[in-house]
């Protein structure tokens, strides 16, 4: 036995000298690979009990519920279908707008699935203005008047990153703000300054940075009736994206517009 256990460290200690320029990061990708392989033929009961096994069961609860609020969204160009955002939204927040305050995914054929009050944009003035869904409605905007006044082509810093003010999703029937701080990573060779903030050298070590800053808007979220969601590895893979979804219900309370929502945002975690 004694013996068989130094063949093992005479092999680990070759390892170590044959691959000691390996990083960290390529080394966990290994790990994942053979782990992966391992896993391969497991049942769904015993990919649980294997989890259990590694972490223990209190672990495994906590690594799995976060498990809940992350997705890595489609990559596709084509524009989703009705049917194909109904059943979307059930399950991960769909974006409404995006970070200039543009339509994303809102349709009237959608809002008038999901009964949604809209808006009508008018480029003349720069306004958005309630619209009545009957039939085509004439600059069509996924917000109505009064929500549209909550977000802006804006920033709130959080934890010192930038949220995006423009963002706005459907997530189970109803509409949220959705301010969002994407951590980026690059590679390492192309790096000139690693240390900006939102700027990481490895998909790791923005998802660290992702989770402690998720740490300390969650319970603050979740207690206006909103929630925070992931979205991993978008932006063709260089970007997670932390989205906070606050209700527009809670946002009216909080002032007449985004300035009030931004006020709260930054008191989150300065």
């Amino acid at each position: 036995m004694q013996e068989e256990v130094q063949n093992v460290r005479d092999r680990v200690a070759d390892l170590l000298s044959r691959f000691k320029d390996l990083s960290d990061e390529s080394l966990d990708a290994v790990i994942s690979e053979i782990q992966n392989q391992q896993r391969a033929d497991m049942t769904r009961e015993g990919r649980f009990a294997w989890i259990v096994e590694q972490v223990g069961y209190e672990t495994a609860l906590s690594m799995l519920e976060k498990a809940v609020s992350v997705t890595r969204r489609p990559r596709t160009t084509k524009p989703a279908s009705v049917k194909t955002l109904v059943a979307r939204q059930k399950r991960h927040p769909v974006y409404l707008t995006n970070a200039c305050c543009e339509n994303a995914h809102g349709s009237e054929a959608l809002a008038l699935k999901l009964n949604l009050t809209v808006g009508s944009y008018n480029a003349s003035d720069r306004k958005v203005y309630d619209a009545v869904l009957s039939g085509i409605v004439d600059g069509f905007y996924p917000l109505n008047a009064r929500e549209s006044q909550y977000i802006a082509e804006d920033l709130a810093t959080i934890n010192n990153y930038s949220a995006l003010l423009g963002y706005s999703v459907l997530f189970r029937g109803k509409k949220y703000l959705f301010p969002s701080i994407e951590f980026n990573f690059i590679d390492p060779s192309n790096a000139k300054s690693p240390d900006y903030p939102g700027i990481f050298l490895s998909h790791r070590d923005a998802m660290n940075a992702l989770r402690v800053t998720e740490s300390k808007v969650k319970a603050a979220a979740e207690a206006v009736g909103g929630f925070v969601w992931v979205f991993e590895e978008d932006n063709d893979g260089l970007t997670h994206t932390l989205g906070i979804a606050i209700p527009f219900e809670f946002a009216f309370k909080l002032g007449d517009n985004y300035h009030a929502v931004r006020e709260w945002l930054e008191q989150l975690a300065p």
